[in-house]
C-alpha cells in the first residue's frame, strides 16, 4: 500500500491550483509522507506562512464551495476570533475517500516554499520545528515517529539551534497563530517535555488543529513505532547530553529497544 492515495495526492494539486491558495503550501505529515514514504497518511494541512485573515478565508470558503459541491462539507472555522486568531476544517470527498483538509495562517518559516514536481512544500526543516513545537505541548505517535525520521536528517542538537533562531527571528505579537492562545511551552525552554508524548495524557483543544487520531500507521518494511519510539529517545538522550541535562530513567519498554 502506499503512503498516499492516488485520491489524497490528486486533491492536493486541485487545492493549489485555487488562487485563493497562493503563497501557501503543503505541511504536517503528508508533506513527509510524499517525500519518504514512511508512513500512511490520510489528511491536507495547508500553511500561509503569513496572515491572510477572514476575507481571505472566506475567499477560499467559497472557492472550494463553487469547485467542489456537494462533495465538501463540514466546513467551519473552529477557531474565529479575528484576523490573526483563525483556521479553516472542510472535508472533500475524492473516489470514495473522505479527507480531512486544515488551513492554517501565520505559520512563519525560516526556508522558502520548495516546488517538487508542481507541489508547493514546507521545508523538512520548518516541518521538523513545527513537529518539535507539536511534540512538546500535544505530541501523537504520528509527530514523534516523523520527528525520528527528521532527526535522521538534521541533528538534534542542530533542530535546537534552528529553533532559537526561528524564536529570535519570529517573536513579536504580529507572529503569534491559535497555538499561542494556549500559552504552549516551548521545548527550549523545558527539553524534558519532548518526551511528554510517553505520559500518554495529552488532549488535543477541540478548536485548535488536530489529528484524526494518535496511531501511526507503517508503510511497508518502514520502521516500526516501537523502534522508531526507542530511536527518538536516544536522540533526546545525546541532545540532554550536549544540554548538560539528565535524562530520565528508561522504562521496561524503553530497556527492551535500548
Amino acid at each position: 500500500m502506499s503512503a498516499i492515495s492516488p485520491a489524497l495526492l490528486h486533491t492536493i494539486r486541485e487545492l493549489q491550483s485555487f488562487e485563493s491558495f497562493d503563497g501557501s503550501a503543503l505541511g504536517g505529515g503528508t508533506n513527509l509522507a510524499i517525500r519518504h514514504q514512511h508512513r500512511i497518511s490520510t489528511d491536507i494541512d495547508i500553511f500561509f506562512p503569513h496572515i491572510i485573515g477572514k476575507t481571505g478565508y472566506e475567499r477560499i470558503k467559497e472557492e472550494i464551495q463553487k469547485f467542489y459541491g456537494g462533495r465538501v462539507f463540514g466546513l467551519q472555522f473552529p477557531c474565529a476570533i479575528d484576523d490573526q486568531y483563525i483556521f479553516l476544517r472542510f472535508f472533500v470527498i475524492c473516489d470514495g475517500e473522505t479527507i480531512k483538509v486544515e488551513v492554517l495562517q501565520n505559520m512563519r518559516m525560516l526556508d522558502d516554499i520548495e516546488d517538487i514536481d508542481g507541489i508547493r512544500f514546507v521545508s523538512e526543516l520548518d516541518i521538523a520545528l513545527f513537529k518539535m513545537l507539536s511534540a512538546t505541548n500535544r505530541a501523537t505517535q504520528k509527530d514523534i515517529y516523523d520527528l525520528d525520521l527528521l532527526s535522521e536528517r538534521i541533528p538534534l542538537i542542530q533542530l535546537f539551534e534552528q529553533l532559537e533562531r526561528k524564536r529570535s527571528l519570529f517573536s513579536g505579537e504580529e507572529c503569534r497563530t491559535i497555538f499561542d492562545l494556549d500559552e504552549e511551552t516551548n521545548p527550549l525552554d523545558a527539553p524534558l517535555t519532548l518526551l511528554k508524548f510517553d505520559n500518554g495524557d495529552i488532549q488535543a483543544h477541540k478548536s485548535r488543529p488536530h489529528h484524526s487520531q494518535n496511531r501511526v500507521d507503517i508503510a511497508e518494511n518502514q520502521k516500526s513505532w516501537p523502534v522508531a519510539r526507542s530511536s527518538w529517545r536516544k536522540k533526546v538522550r545525546v541532545l540532554f547530553d550536549q544540554l548538560n541535562i539528565t535524562f530520565p530513567s528508561p522504562s521496561s519498554s524503553d530497556v527492551e529497544y535500548e
